[in-house]
């Protein structure tokens, strides 16, 4: 799957314990791999450069995953916006990012 850096892309990054640091976490239902319950850590949230996320998923060390359905997308905004652990320089950023032209 080709994957780029596009409103809705989804990634499947590492993000287990210490233990298993290669376990991968997501929300069953919300979307066609997802098969297990999960949630969004917005206090681990961060901007990443898109070339290196690029880089990650062509050596395969990140899963290029479908687009995430509107709805399931919404979920994720609107967690963004509530959580209080979401770093207030993301939540500018997103603000910024999503304001219409």
């Amino acid at each position: 799957m080709v994957w780029q850096a596009v409103r809705r892309a989804t990634l499947l990054i590492p993000s287990g314990p210490a233990q298993d640091p290669l376990r991968k976490h997501l929300l069953p239902g919300e979307h066609p791999f997802v098969s297990e319950h999960s949630y969004v850590a917005y206090k681990f949230a961060s901007l990443q450069d898109p070339a290196n996320l690029q880089a990650k998923v062509n050596a395969h060390q990140f899963v290029a995953k479908p687009i995430l359905s509107e709805k399931a997308f919404s979920y994720v905004v609107a967690g963004l916006q509530d959580s209080p652990y979401a770093e207030p320089y993301l939540l500018k950023f997103f603000a910024a990012a999503t304001r219409p032209f």
